[in-house]
């Protein structure tokens, strides 16, 4: 019996070993995957024409900033709520159209 325990415990420990390596396995390639993906990132970044820095900065800043929220429920065209009277539909008048152009 006491035999069996030990087998049971080196066995454990064992599983527990090799879950920790591959753990550690898996971490530093997950690292060296990231670094090579921003090495490759930056080589692309440097054939970029300076002019077009500022646009591809807040491209990447506001993309990077929306990660963060949550997604909004898309709007369903067409669907408005409350009601609407018969002026709604009624042609604007030609000062106001004016205005719009």
């Amino acid at each position: 019996m006491l035999s069996s325990m030990r087998d049971n415990s080196n066995s454990q420990l064992l599983r527990s070993k090799y879950s920790d390596q591959h753990s550690v396995i898996m971490v530093v390639l997950y690292y060296h995957a990231s670094s090579m993906l921003i090495q490759k990132i930056v080589q692309e970044l440097q054939d970029i024409p300076n002019d077009k820095l500022e646009e591809l900065y807040d491209l990447i800043h506001y993309f990077r900033l929306g990660l963060g929220q949550k997604c909004q429920k898309q709007r369903t065209p067409g669907l408005l709520q409350g009601k609407l009277d018969d002026s709604f539909f009624e042609p604007l008048p030609e000062e106001e159209l004016q205005r719009w152009q």
